[in-house]
């Protein structure tokens, strides 16, 4: 169960948290995880294993200028996207991936941004597909409401 430990204004300053870390195969064999879940057991085969790990993940609110694509792994912006609609994938496509590779180019001085995993959170769930939380975590379960 999470801890959180709050901030002098009263809201979390950090919280401990169990995070799952991907494990590499044993024997320096590439890694694989099948999507299609074996009809008899519901499982999907994958040869790794997650590691788990208690860590803290602290709240950046107020201090976001503190981390940095170079330092962090992940930096904060402030954007206002002209594109609100992501009801229909190709609209998607034509207007918010040019939009998002203008702002990443513009933020990290990349001269070249490949876009992939084009995974969105749906409240629907029909039996078969996998949620974005499900492909990235690697976990199969049904989709959640955040």
């Amino acid at each position: 169960m999470a801890q959180t430990t709050l901030s002098s204004d009263g809201g979390p300053a950090a919280t401990l948290a169990k995070l799952l870390y991907f494990t590499e195969p044993k024997g320096g064999v590439r890694a694989y995880h099948f999507i299609n879940s074996d009809p008899a057991t519901g499982q999907r085969e994958k040869n790794w294993e997650f590691d788990e790990k208690q860590v803290s993940i602290e709240n950046l609110r107020g201090k976001e200028d503190t981390v940095s694509l170079d330092t962090t792994g992940f930096q904060f912006a402030n954007h206002t996207t002209a594109h609100t609609s992501f009801a229909n994938d190709e609209e998607i496509k034509r207007e918010y991936y040019p939009e998002s590779i203008g702002l990443i180019k513009k933020l990290t001085g990349a001269s070249r941004v490949e876009l992939f995993d084009h995974s969105k959170l749906r409240n629907v769930f029909d039996g078969n597909a996998l949620n974005a939380l499900d492909i990235h975590s690697c976990t199969p379960s049904p989709p959640r409401r955040y």
